[in-house]
């Protein structure tokens, strides 16, 4: 019996929805069209859990260990993360307004930024900050899930408290065989998670961000009942630390550590604000959630690192070594033991919650977007999840170069991205896109540039990247270069301005083109929902919605296209 090859690539295809207006493509499929408005569910509150999730985390707990490194004091360290929060929160706002006004995410939003075409017709210019995000987000599926097996070894050992300390692996593989088998138990776990579609996820968000948010106050309370207080490390001041010059600059670069951490997933803002049900709804969460969210979670580990360290007299930052450190300090009493589980298990819910926002999701978007007619959301997200553990998570955690470069290193090229986004839409676009032509792959499409790429992107992005990467190599090798350091611990807000800088100048020497219609264009969709699929050949808008409101005639005028 023989395969016709024809046969079976179209059965490999993705799936459509029924009476769908696209077909699939290089530049189309069900995830990557503007999402239509009965898949818009996302409320104010959905995003409010969203944001909780996000921030009260394992990596919002030790967000002041990172500041404290620089020298800074307890206090001091929170008072960062005040800050960082509110910058964060304001990004997040700018970054995830696309998404939230025309419905599409980072993968298409980077079509208008760099062009839908590319070298040959093989490698369309999005691809490359499609990649970049594309590899950050499956290290960090992998990573996010070795903590998740972390969280799964503390609730066995809650059980059994023999099970924290089992190896036969001797540790010859970096990873016990306590946390592999939690590792698998993890990802055993999260592959059904996968299959949730993005729209009808909040409930299991806003499960878990009251599961994690009791979690955290709970042991806040176990750590200062049993210390008598906060702890001595809350009213220490910085020893290393001797001029107001230095306290200044280590708050500044702090600050900018933190959100440039967060950096890819402020980049991705728009893959979840594009199903909100209104165009704002994202914003109050964003602005006022964010940096509660952030600062709630750093406090409460400051505050329990602080009192920790009293009790047992070492300092504890990572809140899964707090829970095993208490049940230890109990003597495995059953009460202890109850809620170590429970508050491991919080912490399983919400290593799963935040992996599917700010990795799974996106990046699986992201690998969806290189091969669209193959590779759905769905698909992409299960080869991401797979990759990402075949990374290794357990050895780069335990590689101080891989760390550094996973925390800051990658803000390095994701802030030109961010810059670049900004500039074209805020400054050189003014908020008009003309969405249709996102998924044209010739030159016919407005955003073809020259031969398919915006060249005057590319030299941006290099302009804001260029200058960091001497910083970024000095980190790595531990070595001290002065003001290439400093500019490298400044990359993300660096990055954004001298990209966005550029691009601004670029189009005013080059310029481009501009649209130029009666009012933006918002939407590809009817008052009722029904999608425009009949295209004008000139402006690439339906003929006979014309008057409707969904969207306006428009006037292109094409400057130039190199």
């Amino acid at each position: 019996m023989t395969i016709s090859w024809e046969l079976l690539k179209k059965k490999l295809e993705v799936p459509k929805d029924e009476q769908s207006f696209y077909d699939n493509d290089k530049l189309t499929n069900r995830d990557l069209i503007p999402i239509p408005p009965e898949r818009r569910t996302w409320t104010p509150l959905g995003y409010f859990s969203y944001w909780i999730v996000e921030g009260v985390s394992i990596s919002g707990w030790t967000t002041g260990s990172t500041i404290v490194a620089y020298g800074l004091s307890v206090r001091q360290a929170l008072g960062c993360t005040v800050a960082a929060g509110i910058i964060y929160g304001f990004m997040a706002v700018i970054m995830g307004w696309i998404g939230s006004h025309h419905h599409i995410g980072f993968t298409v939003i980077s079509r208008f930024c760099w062009g839908v075409g590319g070298f040959k017709g093989k490698f369309p210019a999005f691809y490359f900050p499609v990649i970049i995000r594309l590899c950050t987000g499956i290290v960090w599926v992998g990573v996010q899930a070795y903590y998740g097996g972390q969280a799964v070894r503390v609730v066995i050992a809650a059980m059994n408290p023999s099970y924290a300390t089992w190896d036969t692996f001797d540790d010859k593989n970096g990873i016990t065989s306590a946390d592999f088998v939690g590792l698998m138990i993890y990802m055993i776990l999260f592959i059904p998670c996968i299959m949730i579609p993005p729209e009808k996820i909040q409930t299991f968000f806003r499960i878990t961000f009251v599961l994690v948010f009791g979690a955290m106050f709970g042991i806040l309370g176990w750590a200062i009942k049993t210390a008598g207080g906060a702890g001595a490390m809350l009213t220490e001041h910085s020893s290393t630390l001797t001029t107001k010059a230095e306290v200044a600059w280590a708050v500044v670069m702090s600050i900018f550590s933190v959100v440039g951490t967060a950096g890819t997933g402020i980049l991705g803002q728009s893959d979840w604000a594009r199903y909100s049900t209104t165009k704002r709804g994202p914003a109050p969460a964003q602005f006022i959630g964010a940096p509660i969210a952030v600062v709630y979670s750093s406090l409460i580990g400051c505050l329990v690192t602080s009192a920790v360290n009293d009790i047992v007299g070492e300092t504890v930052w990572n809140p899964l070594n707090v829970l095993s450190a208490i049940q230890s300090y109990e003597n495995n009493s059953k009460a202890a033991r109850a809620g170590v589980f429970f508050g491991g298990l919080a912490f399983v819910g919400q290593q799963l919650a935040i992996n599917l926002l700010l990795n799974s999701v996106s990046t699986g978007m992201d690998l969806a977007g290189l091969c669209p007619k193959y590779l759905n959301m769905r698909r992409a997200s299960l080869i991401v999840a797979v990759v990402g553990l075949l990374c290794w998570p357990w050895k780069l955690q335990a590689n101080a170069t891989a760390v550094i470069i996973l925390g800051n290193g990658w803000g390095c090229f994701c802030s030109g991205l961010t810059g670049i986004i900004i500039a074209k839409y805020f400054f050189i676009y003014k908020r008009k896109i003309l969405l249709q032509d996102l998924y044209v792959g010739n030159s016919s499409s407005i955003y073809w540039f020259w031969h398919g790429f915006d060249w005057r992107a590319a030299v941006a992005w290099i302009m804001g990247t260029a200058f960091t990467l001497p910083g970024l190599v000095a980190e790595a090798d531990g070595k001290d270069w002065g003001a290439w350091n400093k500019i490298f611990k400044m990359s993300y807000p660096w990055g954004i301005i001298v990209s966005a800088t550029t691009l601004i100048v670029l189009e005013l020497i080059f310029p481009g083109f501009t649209i130029q219609p009666d009012t933006k264009v918002d939407e590809v969709y009817t008052e009722d929902g029904v999608a425009i699929s009949k295209l004008d050949s000139d402006t690439g808008l339906s003929d006979d919605i014309e008057g409707s409101g969904s969207v306006e005639k428009i006037s292109i005028t094409i400057d130039s296209k190199k």
